[in-house]
């Protein structure tokens, strides 16, 4: 069961990442993933880029993950890194451009991998 939690630990966190452009720009993840979808209906080759296309698939197999009863290791490390390209990303963004609100939305994500990880390790 706490396995089965932390899962979705790792499938929900990453939709809080916070991104801030421009001038008055401002969006959560979640809210680009519901923008991505739109545009691929509409326009799929404008969705075609690696920072939105590997996260996403990231996500995916953590998805897949949560929905199997004991899923296969390389698809939740798999998800994980995946996932861990648009958070590092954006981490780092909020590190050069000091904005508290970029830095702490990525803490939980990354807390849920560590909190996992220490929880695979000693389970097993």
């Amino acid at each position: 069961m706490i396995n089965k939690l932390l899962r979705l630990g790792l499938v929900l966190t990453p939709l809080f990442g916070y991104l801030e452009w421009g001038g008055d720009q401002k969006q959560f993840v979640f809210e680009v993933l519901g923008t991505l979808a739109s545009k691929s209906i509409t326009d799929p080759l404008s969705v075609l880029h690696p920072l939105t296309v590997l996260p996403f698939l990231g996500w995916m197999l953590l998805w897949m993950a949560f929905f199997q009863k004991n899923p296969n290791k390389w698809l939740l490390y798999g998800g994980m890194t995946l996932m861990s390209l648009l958070m590092g990303m954006l981490l780092l963004v909020g590190i050069l451009a000091g904005s508290f609100k970029i830095i702490i939305s990525c803490l939980p994500f990354f807390g849920s991998v560590i909190v996992f990880l220490k929880f695979r390790n000693s389970t097993s």
